[in-house]
């Protein structure tokens, strides 16, 4: 046994030996005294027991080598790739870094005089697509010899930087976006892994109230979320919907109850004439609302936001904008204007019969939205959702319209 560690003693001394005249004829390392002092114990310790394999070979190889700690000297530099705060935005040409959450949407900016313009490239001798006032709000997407390239009304183009205070957070933005993507959900927090609390179609028009990680702050009725800077356009003000007044006259009265059939006296009719567009466009105010509700649960029985059947969606709907229908498509259809399936327009209710699901007249019940398109509450997927009436199913079981106001 001793002579094993008189063995691993001499291999260590020899090893240190070896070392040191390396360091010495390969440039002349110095080592002072605290240093040869750490190498001493560590061969101290390892030498104290059997060398039994290669292992304890590389334990004091690496003993010699490595000190027991860093000098602090050494590391204090070594996380320099945060920006300094005041050259967040360089004045030399380059374009921004990519924000934190991965979108192209690097900042936001907001115009800091009147009359700024918009143009085609980094330069004034370049085209003017548009002139924004002061407080617009843009989209950064990078920068380029003094001028901003930005995101705006649908528009890419560049503004100089001069005239365009640009923030990488933002906690009191005023104005709105538009959605520039087919369907776009809103998140709890401005991550694509975030919890969905929405999802809104193309065209809708949202209020901004802040900005941060490439993702704007938003509400849109009753929710509040994040929403990617990449499928949204900051616009200048929010289009106000068409307005529809409900018949009055007598002669509307008299041809309205000629093509109904029995009503009930409850027919619903709208608390105030300025509340809805049913016009037929697409981007009417009822419209805009139903589709902001794409993607909550089905429930049966459900009249609310945290999940609906099909009356009960409809129902919540026409609720917001005045109208009292009943929970159940039977009542519903009773009410209202009949209205064939050529004269329908965004805001009309489109129901349907499927003996498997009711004895009739229907079984089920959505809203128009316009070009064959209809949103609603259906256990076929659990949510609320988007179909045409041209599917083969829906066109087979399809029982007819009804028109209010």
């Amino acid at each position: 046994m001793m002579s094993k560690k008189i063995l691993a003693l001499a291999l260590a001394l020899t090893l240190v030996s070896v070392f040191c005249l390396s360091a010495i004829f390969a440039g002349g390392i110095s080592v002072d005294a605290e240093t040869a002092s750490v190498i001493a114990v560590r061969v101290a310790k390892i030498s104290a027991r059997p060398l039994e394999s290669k292992a304890d070979m590389e334990k004091i190889k690496a003993a010699v080598s490595t000190p027991d700690e860093t000098d602090p000297s050494e590391t204090a530099d070594a996380n320099t790739d945060d920006p300094d705060p005041e050259e967040e935005f360089p004045d030399d040409g380059s374009d921004f870094k990519p924000s934190s959450s991965g979108t192209s949407v690097s900042a936001v900016g907001t115009v800091s005089v009147p009359d700024v313009r918009l143009r085609e490239g980094a330069g004034t001798d370049t085209a003017i697509l548009a002139t924004l006032g002061q407080g617009a709000v843009v989209s950064i997407k990078g920068k380029e010899n003094g001028w901003y390239k930005v995101n705006y009304d649908g528009m890419d183009g560049y503004m100089s930087a001069d005239f365009v205070e640009a923030h990488e957070t933002a906690d009191n933005l005023t104005g709105y976006v538009r959605v520039e993507t087919d369907v776009l959900n809103m998140r709890a927090e401005p991550n694509a892994a975030s919890e969905k609390v929405c999802s809104i179609a193309k065209d809708m028009y949202i209020t901004v109230t802040g900005f941060r990680d490439g993702w704007y702050a938003v509400t849109y009725t009753i929710y509040s979320g994040y929403m990617s800077g990449d499928y949204l356009t900051p616009v200048a003000e929010k289009p106000q919907p068409k307005v529809t007044a409900p018949a009055t006259s007598a002669s509307a009265a008299a041809s309205s109850s000629a093509a109904a059939p029995a009503q009930s006296a409850t027919t619903a009719q709208p608390d105030t004439a300025a509340q809805v567009n049913n016009s037929g466009s697409g981007n009417g105010s009822m419209v805009d609302y139903a589709m902001s509700f794409l993607g909550v649960p089905y429930r049966y029985g459900g009249a609310s936001p945290s999940g609906f059947d099909c009356s009960g969606f409809t129902m919540y709907v026409y609720s917001h904008f005045g109208y009292s229908l009943p929970h159940g498509s039977n009542g519903q259809y009773r009410l209202g204007t009949p209205v064939d399936r050529a004269s329908l327009v965004a805001g009309d209710l489109v129901f349907f019969l499927d003996y498997r699901y009711g004895s009739g007249p229907t079984s089920h019940v959505g809203l128009y939205i316009g070009d064959g398109q209809f949103i609603h509450a259906t256990s076929n997927g659990g949510r609320v959702r988007l179909s045409s009436l041209n599917d083969s199913y829906y066109r087979t079981v399809y029982v007819g319209g009804r028109h209010f106001g």
